[in-house]
């Protein structure tokens, strides 16, 4: 539906629904909300990063997902990633029990097999949950410094996936146990020569999924979930 088209109105003069069964202005009002919020994710983690690839060449992406794992609304970033979300999500689909995701879970790879990109790029995503129920998702994309591999950053004489640095597959990892110092952070930041920056890099990647889903949990709130889904 063209949200700039006229509305079609009744004798009364009261909206017609659109064709999905949403008030137009409903629908107008939503879309916007939605891409305002992956915006402000993206600005969340460029603020929050360590480096300057991150901050200052902005190779970062984010983007909210429903419930199907399909993506709704990516920022304007870096146009490279434009593609990899949506790839990732469905190689996890496909791969874990995603019925069995809980609030406090995440996704994360890095593997380019799952979602087109190189090593350096993570993708991490965090469940939307609302009274209990499963509702979407918010994701981010962040390009780290350093993967471990031959040599820091990307690696021009690697002649294997391996020479590269530590390749992580898709993966369900619980936030309160393997981050903030829990054994999936200390196992990444071992391969790492540069820990600091990188870890710092991952954290706001968090941050930020962790401010998407608050903000996605506060429309549906506002809007109900009934609607914002639909």
């Amino acid at each position: 539906m063209d949200i700039l088209a006229p509305i079609e109105t009744r004798r009364d003069d009261t909206p017609l629904a659109s064709p999905a069964g949403i008030d137009p202005l409903d629908l107008s009002t939503i879309a916007s909300t939605l891409k305002s919020i992956v915006n402000e994710m993206g600005d969340v983690l460029a603020r929050s990063a360590h480096s300057t690839i991150v901050r200052e060449a902005m190779d970062l992406a984010t983007c909210l997902a429903d419930a199907e794992g399909r993506v709704v609304a990516q920022a304007e970033l870096n146009p490279i990633h434009l593609n990899s979300t949506a790839t990732a999500l469905r190689e996890a689909y496909r791969k874990l029990d995603i019925g069995s995701i809980g609030p406090d879970d995440a996704l994360i790879t890095n593997n380019p097999y799952e979602m087109g990109q190189h090593l350096n790029d993570f993708i991490l995503f965090v469940p939307v949950f609302c009274a209990g129920r499963r509702v979407g998702w918010s994701g981010t994309i962040c390009h780290h410094l350093d993967i471990g591999g031959g040599i820091a950053g990307a690696n021009a004489n690697a002649t294997e996936l391996f020479h590269e640095g530590l390749v992580i597959p898709m993966m369900r990892i619980d936030m309160a146990r393997d981050l903030c110092g829990g054994p999936f952070e200390r196992f990444l930041a071992a391969n790492l020569r540069l820990p600091d920056p990188v870890m710092g890099d991952f954290r706001a990647q968090q941050a930020a999924a962790l401010r998407g889903r608050a903000l996605l949990q506060a429309v549906i709130a506002r809007y109900g979930d009934n609607r914002v889904e639909r």
